[in-house]
């Protein structure tokens, strides 16, 4: 359906043609599936790799984030997933609505949509729960389900490769990313990233 493919946040092309264009004489956006930053040269500042992170992010940006923001793109998002599924999803918004820097709005967005998208077509959840929490210094999301779970060790293998791209665009920012699951009990998955002023 159009909101399944809507839904997919790293397709095989974004990837290549960001790696493409985000090449500089210092820094490349490797087009491997785990898609690190990688320096090239050792006179590179940190600044200047974070900035290429942003670049990237970037490209992925919807321009539904561009007209609404980030509130009101997760709201209509949701929306329009509970209507081609049958789950109940609960979403709660706390600190202020205001928007982010570009690159912060896509992370968490395109975040929000991986994770929905496990939750329903994976752990075949009937109940999710969102809480996406902005006060001054950082962005929270936290998602629990009532799915199947799973192992968590089950983290390392291909099998879930969403959740490690996750982890580590969060982990690039600066931010935390936790998972707590047991088979046959749910999922509760959260992330934090720091508001840089």
């Amino acid at each position: 359906s159009r909101v399944w493919k809507f839904d997919r946040w790293l397709s095989t092309a974004a990837i290549t043609s960001s790696a493409k264009k985000s090449r500089t004489s210092g820094t490349e956006v490797t087009a491997d599936p785990s898609n690190r930053v990688r320096t090239l040269t050792g006179g590179n500042s940190a600044a200047t790799t974070f900035q290429q992170v942003r670049d990237f992010i970037f490209q992925l940006r919807p321009m539904m984030l561009d007209d609404l923001g980030l509130v009101p793109t997760v709201n209509r998002y949701v929306d329009a997933v509970k209507e081609q599924s049958q789950a109940e999803i609960f979403v709660t918004i706390t600190g202020e609505e205001r928007r982010l820097e570009s690159y912060l709005e896509v992370v968490v967005f395109r975040s929000i949509q991986e994770l929905l998208n496990n939750a329903i077509r994976h752990s075949q959840a009937n109940e999710i729960r969102i809480q996406l929490d902005v006060p001054d210094s950082h962005v929270r999301v936290s998602l629990d389900d009532n799915g199947k779970g799973f192992d968590t060790a089950m983290l390392e293998t291909s099998a879930n490769m969403g959740l490690k791209l996750i982890k580590e665009r969060v982990e690039m920012l600066g931010g935390q990313f936790d998972v707590d699951s047991t088979p046959g009990q749910g999922t509760r998955i959260t992330f934090q990233i720091p508001i840089v002023v």
